[in-house]
């Protein structure tokens, strides 16, 4: 044809070829003594890559299986990972990248410790729980946990869903013909990988502000939240703080979104930015109205000096930093 070739899939055609999320079968074994508590974890996982081996394949159900032993107290764990090739597409890093599979994995043999003791899904919890005076805490696969109060979280969460008056609910959607199930759950993982994550500001000419920044939202509203991290900063509405992501004309490195890590790294920097021009913003605003850098305040896109009506707009402060 003497041109390029292109094909755009439609939805299931993508269902169908896309990279997948996970594809294991696990077989796992929890030891615990006559008191529920747990002593030590197997787990055996057949991880499918599919058919192709791609970036984060293999990745995945190791770093599921490093967070198995999640907000619990188990001394020893033994696992074993094989992955295998199918006939079936690739498995890649997509919604939660092995954490998911690893919440399912040991809530599981926690309920399933609870009916062998005729307790509660809390109690089985509460007396598995990393204790707060054991922190800083490492897992038996090194993972690295700081702080967590998880026992107070779980009796929280209970009073806030009526955890205790559920069963009157239940009653009352029986008689209606109705179906009511209750569970729970818990979660702790390591995200927010490290690397790069800059931001840079530009007070445009008309007083609004730019921000830059490397990650790129698909669906999480990053945005919204950067806005907000520099709004906090500059006392500036965050309709006057535009957000343009991934932009490679504007930036020179950055780590871009994936692994839990946008706002950890990325709103921190933003606000850091936000700190950063407001300090010029004062800087160039004390020189304009001869006044101390200590004695500017910023509000509603304004520079005022503290107790009187002097002020100049951030779209003054643009022009002024220009001027040579």
């Amino acid at each position: 044809l003497g041109r390029p070739v292109k094909w755009t899939g439609d939805r299931t055609e993508h269902f169908l070829v896309d990279a997948q999320g996970r594809d294991n079968e696990v077989e796992a074994e929890m030891a615990m003594d006559a008191k529920g508590r747990f002593l030590a974890l197997r787990v055996r996982l057949v991880a499918a890559m599919g058919a192709y081996l791609h970036q984060f394949g293999a990745f995945i159900p190791w770093v599921g299986t490093s967070m198995t032993t999640g907000v619990y107290d188990i001394p020893v764990i033994d696992v074993t990972i094989d992955g295998v090739y199918t006939n079936t597409v690739p498995v890649d890093a997509y919604r939660g990248a092995g954490r998911p599979e690893a919440a399912f994995l040991i809530e599981k043999l926690a309920d399933q410790c609870a009916r062998e003791l005729d307790i509660g899904a809390d109690e089985i919890r509460a007396r598995n729980f990393i204790a707060p005076e054991q922190f800083p805490y490492t897992t038996p696969t090194g993972r690295k946990y700081d702080v967590g109060e998880f026992d107070a979280h779980m009796r929280r969460a209970m009073d806030v869903a009526d955890w205790r008056g559920f069963g009157a609910r239940q009653e009352a959607a029986r008689d209606q013909g109705l179906l009511r199930g209750m569970a729970m759950a818990t979660y702790v993982e390591a995200c927010a990988f490290a690397g790069s994550e800059p931001a840079h500001l530009k007070l445009e000419s008309n007083g609004d502000v730019t921000l830059f920044i490397g990650t790129q939202s698909n669906g999480q509203g990053h945005a919204t939240a950067y806005a907000q991290f520099v709004s906090d900063q500059l006392k500036l509405p965050v309709n006057r703080i535009h957000v343009r992501q991934g932009d490679t004309n504007e930036l020179d490195n950055g780590g871009g979104t994936g692994g839990s890590r946008s706002i950890p790294l990325g709103g921190p920097s933003a606000s850091r930015a936000g700190e950063d021009l407001a300090v010029k913003i004062k800087r160039i605003a004390a020189a304009e109205l001869e006044a101390d850098a200590a004695d500017i305040e910023l509000e509603d896109g304004v520079a005022r000096i503290v107790g009187t009506d002097r002020q100049i707009g951030f779209d003054a402060i643009a022009r002024a930093a220009k001027e040579p």
